[in-house]
């Protein structure tokens, strides 16, 4: 079996199972994050053995790997460990907690206008909301793998390639110009889940701009609760910082001198010059990736850094010597994409630079000047029209222009899904918005979108425009409206991730839709699931309402049922029959038998033709309460996914205050 020499490049040396025979390795990357017993099942069905482990935890990846010839299912139990451990780390949270102070209190364009809503501050609040749930999580074992590297034989990687779980597999490739014997394995793909947008925060959405402006008033001004100790305590930065004129820095017979510029196209380049001062020569041991960029918002040493740049995969950690002879210089540089430093939490400015530079012994960080990082997307103008093209069923179809109005010519850089469109029911366009496109299934639920994997490139010239087919989008009505929003008209914003970056959302038209809907069924096919309701009232005292839902895999091949695990179905009630044929567009339920589930969710692999059942009850009391009176009532079961409610109908039932008189 092959054995691992760096992180990503296997050598197969003649050893019982090579890279191109039967047997191979090659990085698996699922659909969406699944979860460890999930995972193992889906390795012990296809017969293939894991060496790495990556699991999403908040913003993080953590990668768990050993040599192939230690593949093993333990390796799941062993990664998910790892990941427990860094979520317990205090620096975890509280080195978040510290930068977004530093923040807070560097740049006041972090506050919106009056009446705007304060997007980047709930950003802001969300991202430690989310560190603060990461260990509860993770230590209930809830789904984080999105990829592996595993080892097995052809036939059975082939096998596994039909999964529906799967999003692509990767095999290992020959490295070109060297060894035959040498193999490349790619690394997993993170899920192209909203371009890897973390999901906002109902708590934090639900805040108004009044307190919105008081959490981030108290985050600027001191730590989080549980990071006070943390705060006074931990130094994570324990560089020697030497102060530098014109001329550099000098310690050891050695003089530093550091800077920063701006690289075309959109990258910083960082750059060391070490030259011996003395008349003897210098011999010193210097670590891999011997220097590296940080950004701050001052020019005196803020705690921590806005921005650091991180080692990559092919940064080697030996170390090697640094040689002068006397006067001698030698110069070492580093690059960074502006797309890497900027981000939501990180804007656009003017923004203090320094060099690490590694000696073997220390670390010394060198100031090396001032550099304003420009977004990717400026000098971009951009127009957007959204229209209804008529047609069984009617499309809506959206697409935006980019228009270059500088001197310069502007690349860029996009992939499949690089149009995000968001419906609105108001012309402000605020708010959470009702539809996402990103979010959106095809009607019949037995299938899903993903975004191709590809990635696109242009130039736009000065004065030119752009608009090429991944700037457009068209969308069956259906799949807008689908069984919840309510005929009318409905305002339209979107955005594109260009170069990386998201770029802010502007309005795209407007459009009145409309879609006629049948009465609620009793069963449908939701994310390759078929769900059957029925509703059954005992004829035991008390008198009981029980609602079930079966839950039957779309496809052969199985499927993932995911749902709450606090509420599996919730029973809405409705004293009208045309209300609950409408639901959910209709409002709320006369009654229904749960307000809050917060208990996260379980799931079940199904495989074809395996069923589940789901169940929910109350009591004929317990529906009537004080305040319905006795009658005919009609029932909808719904079922919390993780991405959605399923609706159905579930029957009807004459209710009296001592239980119900008819069922059916």
């Amino acid at each position: 079996m092959p054995r691992i020499v760096s992180v990503a490049v296997l050598v197969c040396l003649g050893l019982q199972a090579a890279c191109s025979g039967p047997s191979t390795a090659a990085s698996v990357s699922f659909r969406q994050v699944l979860a460890d017993q999930e995972v193992r099942h889906l390795l012990e069905r296809y017969n293939v053995q894991p060496y790495e482990v990556r699991l999403r935890a908040g913003e993080a990846t953590i990668i768990h790997e050993v040599r192939p010839d230690s593949a093993s299912p333990k390796r799941i139990v062993e990664a998910r460990r790892k990941a427990v451990e860094y979520a317990r780390e205090p620096e975890t949270i509280c080195s978040l907690g510290a930068r977004l102070r530093e923040t807070l209190r560097h740049d006041p364009s972090i506050r919106p206008w009056p009446g705007e809503r304060n997007s980047r501050g709930r950003t802001m609040l969300a991202a430690i909301q989310r560190a603060r749930w990461l260990r509860p999580r993770l230590e209930r074992g809830e789904p984080a793998i999105y990829g592996l590297k595993v080892f097995g034989r052809s036939k059975d990687l082939q096998r596994l390639t039909a999964d529906p779980r799967v999003r692509v597999i990767q095999p290992a490739q020959r490295l070109a110009n060297r060894g035959p014997e040498e193999w490349f394995v790619p690394d997993p793909l993170l899920p192209n889940e909203g371009h890897h947008r973390p999901p906002s925060v109902p708590e934090i959405e639900a805040l108004s701009e009044a307190e919105v402006e008081e959490r981030l008033q108290r985050l600027a001004s001191e730590s989080l609760p549980e990071c006070r100790e943390w705060d006074r305590n931990h130094d994570p930065w324990p560089f020697v910082r030497l102060s530098t004129g014109t001329a550099g820095a000098s310690m050891n017979g050695l003089r530093f001198r550091a800077e920063t510029r701006m690289q075309a196209p959109g990258s910083v380049r960082g750059t060391v010059t070490v030259t011996n001062t003395s008349n003897q020569a210098v011999d010193v041991r210097i670590q891999g990736c011997t220097v590296m960029l940080r950004a701050y918002h001052a020019p005196e040493r803020p705690f921590p850094p806005v921005w650091k740049q991180s080692r990559g995969m092919g940064c080697p950690d030996t170390a090697t010597r640094l040689s002068l002879t006397p006067r001698a210089s030698r110069q070492f540089a580093t690059t960074a994409e502006t797309w890497q430093i900027l981000g939501e939490l990180v804007p656009a400015g003017r923004y203090h630079f320094s060099v690490l530079f590694r000696l073997a012994d220390q670390t010394l960080e060198l100031p090396a000047g001032i550099v304003e990082l420009k977004s990717p997307h400026e000098g971009l103008a951009y127009r957007a029209t959204t229209r209804l093209v008529p047609g069984t069923p009617d499309t809506l179809m959206t697409r935006v222009t980019a228009a270059n109005i500088t001197r310069r010519p502007i690349h860029i850089e996009y992939g499949g899904c690089a149009l995000q469109v968001r419906a609105y029911r108001s012309a402000a366009r605020s708010g959470q918005p009702v539809w996402r496109s990103e979010g959106r299934q095809p009607v019949d639920g037995t299938s899903s979108y993903t975004c191709p994997l590809y990635a696109a490139s242009a130039t736009i010239a000065p004065d030119e425009s752009f608009s090429p087919r991944e700037f457009s989008l068209r969308v069956p009505v259906p799949e807008v409206l689908a069984d919840s929003l309510l005929n009318g008209r409905y305002h339209f914003s979107v955005s594109l991730h260009l170069n990386r970056i998201q770029t802010p959302a502007f309005p795209a038209g407007e459009a009145e839709l409309a879609l006629r809907r049948p009465s609620l069924a009793a069963t449908r096919t939701a994310e390759s699931i078929t769900y059957r309701a029925n509703t059954e009232a005992t004829s035991a005292s008390p008198l009981i309402i029980r609602t079930q839902v079966t839950a039957v895999p779309a496809h052969p091949g199985g499927a993932r049922l995911r749902y709450s695990a606090d509420c599996p179905v919730i029973l809405f009630v409705y004293h009208s029959r045309a209300r609950r044929d409408a639901a959910p567009r209709s409002g709320e339920p006369d009654w229904r038998s749960a307000r809050s589930c917060q208990g996260g969710f379980s799931e079940e692999w199904l495989n074809g033709g395996q069923s589940w059942t789901l169940g929910g009850e109350a009591t004929t009391q317990e529906i009537l309460g004080d305040s319905l009176p006795p009658g005919r009532y009609y029932f909808a079961a719904v079922v919390q996914t993780d991405r959605q409610r399923v609706f159905l109908s579930a029957g009807e039932a004459s209710l009296a205050s001592r239980g119900p008189v008819s069922t059916r």
